[in-house]
Parts: C-alpha cells; structure tokens; sequence
C-alpha cells in the first residue's frame, strides 16, 4: 500500500490560508489537521463567509464536535471531509505526530526566523512548507522557477519566498530561459498593508492607512535565494500602501542577449508574451501590454500576475564625460546605470576617480517592467502547488 503523506496547516483562517485551503482541496488534497488561534466557532464561521478580496472558499463548514468540523463541496454535496482543529499558540505542542501529518503548511508569519519551523517538526511532522520569506529555510522554491533543486530527504524547511519575490522571480525566470544576462536590476515593490504595523496612529508612530511606509525590500535578497545567477545584481526600496491586497514591483533592468546587444522592450514584450501562453507558466503568468486599473482588476481574478514592459534609452547628455569617486563595482549615477564592464573599462584620472565618457551611458537601454501580483490567491496556488509537488517527490524518493 502507497504510504500516505498527510497535511497539516498552521494559521489556517488567515489571508494566505483559506485560499490556500481552496486551492488545496480543488487540487484534492484535504488537511487531516487545522491549527489556529482562532476559536473553532469563529473559524467555521470564516470558511463559510470569507471576506478574502477574491471571494469565498466553496465549500461549507460546520462544526460537528469539540474540536472537529466538516467542509461539503456546495457544487457537490458528497464531498465532505472531516478536518480536526485545534488553537494551540506553540507549534511544539501540536499533535502532528498524532495524526501521522508528513506536511505541515504554516501561513502564520510567526515561525519564519532562524529555525523556529523546526518546532513542527519536533511536534512530530516531517517537513514544513513556510509561505513567506525564511531566511534561514533549507531551500527556498517557487513553482515554475526553481522547484527542480528540491530534495525531499534533506530540504525538511522550506520557503515558498514573498509575494514580491515571486512577482520579480517569475518574468526574471523567464529572461534567464531565453538566455539573457542580467547585468542590473532595481526593484520598488509596492505592497499592501500587514499586521506588522500599526492600523492606526499610535503616539507620534503613523498607522499603515495614514501613510506610505518605506523600508528596505527583502525581494532583491530573496530572489538570489531562488534564482542565485542575479545574485548580487539586484538593488531596491519596498512600499506598504493602504489597501488590503495586491503587490506591484517597478523594476528597472539592464540586460544583454547572447550577442552582447542590449536587450530591447519589443523583445522583451516577446519572451513574456509567449511565456504566459506556455504550458509552464499557464494561469501563473499573464501579459498585459498596457497595464490598466480594469485590466489588473479582470488579471487579478484569474492568475497570479501581470506583466508590462516599457523601455527607454538614456538621452545624451551635453556633458563629454562624467567622473566617479568610487573603485568600487556598477553603480547608479542620476539614474543612469554603470555596468561593470563599462567600469573596468573606464580610465581613471590622477586621484584614482573614474572617467567614463557620456557617450558610453548613451547607448545603454533600460527596460522598465511593471509587475503586479495578488497577495491572497498567488501565495495561495504557488502552496498548494509546491504541496502536490512535494508529496510527489516524497513518494518517488
């Protein structure tokens, strides 16, 4: 008899679980256990009017004892499926063991610094799939990137990275695909509001809905964790914005194709064009050539994100050269990108400063990307994917 890999899930009533949830059970995986604070009253409660900005799960719940509930399919009454729940605040006191759970998926937030997760895995599960960023996980993966490096003997934690880094990740998956070298990329991500910070003022502290807060942005790190050829090559600057779901990244990239020519917007629209008609990247990747607000609305519904790619050549300037005070690698200079090889090609003068002549920036294209992604639903199936793929391996091992 196959042996069996149950589900646990952790933090199972919050924006990223019960669409991670509906997800899994559309693929049909069912968890055997539910942990979360949230009294199991209120829970069902959630699961059977979630107030997620992309609708409800489905399926109805209702409890059935002290700490069990049942899920029947609304399309098909004969799918019922009983789930245990518990609201234990420590992960290593949960049953894992108990209710032979080999997966456990922790949405919580609360276990993804240094090697907290192992406290699952001390409650008896096998391997914990995080949905965030967790620096310190045994791999980092996202479906359609780099799921291929998994091990399922060795990778027991493992992060299924940010919501912004796989909103780069993905259209940076798909240059490297068509063989172009990244040379820079600067990234601004726009991400809606968490529980991290306030709601509201507090002292002379803002609320998340009184401002933009900025911050230094864990995608261009965390995209080297996933993607490690742009490592070192990415740069950039995070806002939180009042809204409750969605994320954007801006991005500025210099890239080169085989032949060393700079890497145009009409090619670029090409590759992503023709990747979000792919099989790999199907109802993961759209292709939007002017992104609108109805447009990211109508995109929003049916797949994880967007792409627009704009390019613009850097003016000439009336100055003959610029000079650099720095020994240093490639940099920004008013917003004119130096690549290295134009760096190390540059004279220096007699204090060591660098002088590259203007007319080498001038031919230097930037491809302006935007990117967006749905906070809720793209975590959601990048989850429950990753889930299916693991249990697969798992198996085959």
């Amino acid at each position: 008899m196959a042996e069996q890999f149950e589900i646990g899930l952790n933090g199972g009533t919050g924006r990223v679980a019960v669409p991670t949830l509906r997800e899994m059970l559309n693929l049909g995986m069912v968890p055997v256990a539910i942990n979360d604070l949230t009294p199991i009253d209120e829970a069902v409660v959630s699961y059977n009017f979630a107030n997620q900005p992309r609708g409800d799960m489905g399926w109805s719940a209702k409890k059935t004892g002290d700490d069990v509930f049942e899920l029947t399919d609304r399309l098909n009454g004969n799918r019922v499926h009983t789930i245990r729940y518990t609201s234990e605040k420590d992960a290593s006191t949960l049953k894992w063991g108990r209710d032979g759970v080999s997966l456990v998926i922790d949405s919580t937030g609360a276990y993804d610094k240094g090697r907290d997760a192992e406290a699952h895995t001390s409650a008896g599960a096998q391997n914990v799939l995080i949905t965030a960023h967790a620096k310190e996980a045994d791999a980092h993966i996202i479906m359609g990137v780099n799921e291929g490096i998994y091990k399922p003997l060795e990778h027991i934690i493992v992060s299924n990275v940010s919501c912004t880094t796989k909103c780069i990740a993905l259209p940076v998956k798909v240059l490297l695909d068509n063989d172009v070298i990244i040379e820079h990329l600067y990234l601004a991500t726009i991400h809606s509001a968490t529980n991290t910070g306030n709601i509201l003022q507090v002292g002379m502290e803002y609320g998340v809905i009184d401002q933009i807060l900025t911050a230094k942005t864990g995608a261009a790190d965390a995209t080297a964790f996933v993607i490690p050829e742009v490592e070192e090559r990415l740069s950039g600057l995070a806002y939180r914005v009042p809204t409750t779901d969605g994320s954007m990244v801006d991005a500025t990239i210099v890239a080169r194709k085989k032949d060393g020519s700079y890497l145009t917007a009409e090619e670029f629209n090409g590759m992503m064009a023709k990747a979000a008609t792919g099989q790999k990247y199907k109802g993961r990747l759209e292709y939007l050539h002017q992104i609108t607000p109805e447009g990211l609305t109508e995109m929003g519904v049916d797949s994880e994100m967007v792409v627009e790619v704009s390019s613009a050549m850097i003016q000439q300037s009336t100055a003959s050269s610029i000079i650099v005070p720095t020994k240093t690698g490639s940099f920004e200079f008013e917003g004119r990108y130096v690549p290295k090889n134009v760096f190390d090609a540059a004279k220096q003068d007699g204090d060591g400063n660098v002088v590259i002549p203007m007319d080498q920036l001038s031919k230097i294209v930037h491809s302006h990307m935007v990117a967006g992604y749905n906070n809720e639903d793209g975590p959601a199936k990048d989850a429950a994917m990753c889930t299916q793929y693991f249990i697969a391996q798992r198996r085959a091992a």
